[in-house]
């Protein structure tokens, strides 16, 4: 299984958020645009994170590119263990 993980964008006006180790995330749609659900702020639009992810078999630090945000849902939909 793997886990989804995010870090604020040091260029975010969140940027005083940012921990020194990644946090969980959700997504969750939100007529507002803060979609991101997780870390200190509790809720983050998709231009303020970054995203990694991290599995059982091994950790590691990929960072999506920027892709909209039907394409992120399509995303993690492939991820989910159903």
């Amino acid at each position: 299984m793997t886990q989804l993980l995010a870090n604020v964008r040091p260029e975010s006006k969140y940027a005083g958020q940012a921990k020194e180790q990644p946090f969980p995330v959700y997504f969750e749609p939100d007529i507002c645009g803060y979609h991101w659900k997780g870390g200190v702020g509790g809720q983050y639009r998709t231009s303020d994170l970054f995203f990694l992810t991290l599995s059982k078999k091994q950790c590691e630090a990929q960072k999506l590119r920027e892709k909209t945000e039907a394409d992120l849902c399509g995303y993690f939909d492939d991820m989910v263990d159903v």
